[in-house]
């Protein structure tokens, strides 16, 4: 096998950048920033050879932090960072053959990495899974797929409904827009009409449902980030990049995104979680096409996004104490 240079030098600047974000999500130089503590205080209370069944994570979350505690005996800066350097690499790795994929990891650091790797690295690891079974599926390589929808969910449970979005995009992705994006909305009324009906139930069975979020504001449609989401997702559609499959699916995604959003805004906590899950696969489409006159306008609303998003993660406090 013979190994073109590009590409191995492609490798190192990956492996480089992912260390670099890997060990600023993990060792904190700019502050803990939000649900560090919360990770650090679960990996400081397991012990070898006790049972693990009891903690709150996802098992292959849980089992893959112990067994990397007890083989380095470090603590959990060490495993944040690993953790987040493997996410990122995986990530990247999915992205290259992208036509702009230094833009598209730029956009991935300045719109996800700080509110996944650096903060919800369960999430981060999930998706960096989910990045892989997206590639295997347009393989045609369905048995990898379902593996890879299978680990992600044992990192993060929501990871489950990715996969089935991922599916149902793909199989979308073959019909013409205007019936694909019909029958989206279609399923988010029937949703959105038996919402209150499965609700009254699912509360009762898990009351956490009913919070806010860490004490944030609930969502709102209307959002800057929301509204330039979709004003590229528009201006994505007028110019005509939504030519190939995979540029289909990963618009398809995104629109998923948009529509669960609307339909669990009464429920904070999975409105924005279900947003968070699909729309990063926005990435992929975000510069997947030649920039000239007439993709000038969703480049630009690109570019407004990444950087909106990184002023607000770093306003939030994604990054400080």
């Amino acid at each position: 096998m013979v190994i073109r240079k590009s590409d191995a030098l492609y490798a190192v600047a990956i492996l480089a950048v992912s260390l670099v974000f890997g060990y600023i999500a993990g060792f904190r130089p700019f502050g803990i920033g939000m649900d560090f503590r919360n990770y650090q205080s679960f990996y400081d209370m397991m012990r070898p050879r006790e049972a693990l069944d009891y903690f709150r994570y996802e098992p292959g979350f849980v089992h893959l932090a112990s067994e990397f505690k007890r083989l380095f005996s470090s603590d959990y800066m060490y495993f944040a960072a690993a953790l987040s350097t493997a996410a990122l690499a995986v990530k990247f790795s999915t992205l290259r053959n992208l036509r702009h994929p230094i833009l598209t990891s730029l956009f991935y650091l300045a719109v996800w990495y700080p509110l996944h790797e650096n903060t919800q690295v369960r999430v981060a690891f999930a998706t960096s899974l989910l990045f892989v079974a997206s590639q295997k599926m347009f393989e045609g390589r369905w048995a990898w797929f379902a593996g890879l929808a299978v680990a992600s969910t044992l990192f993060h449970l929501t990871a489950a409904v990715g996969a089935a979005g991922l599916a149902i995009a793909f199989y979308l992705s073959r019909f013409d827009f205007k019936y694909a994006l019909g029958y989206i909305v279609l399923c988010g009324a029937v949703l959105y009409a038996s919402f209150a009906f499965v609700m009254r139930y699912a509360v009762q069975l898990q009351p956490l449902l009913l919070e806010q979020g860490g004490g944030s504001s609930p969502p709102t449609i209307l959002s800057a980030a929301n509204v330039a989401v979709l004003l590229f997702l528009i201006s994505f559609i007028l110019s005509g990049s939504a030519n190939d499959l995979r540029r289909r699916t990963f618009f398809i995604m995104t629109a998923i995104g948009f529509v669960l959003f609307f339909v669990f805004l009464p429920v904070p906590v999975m409105a924005q979680r279900f947003r968070e899950l699909f729309f990063v696969f926005m990435t992929f489409i975000a510069f997947d096409y030649r920039i000239g006159s007439r993709t000038l306008l969703q480049a630009s609303l690109a570019f407004i996004l990444a950087g909106w998003s990184l002023y607000s993660s770093i306003s939030y406090g994604l990054f400080s104490d």
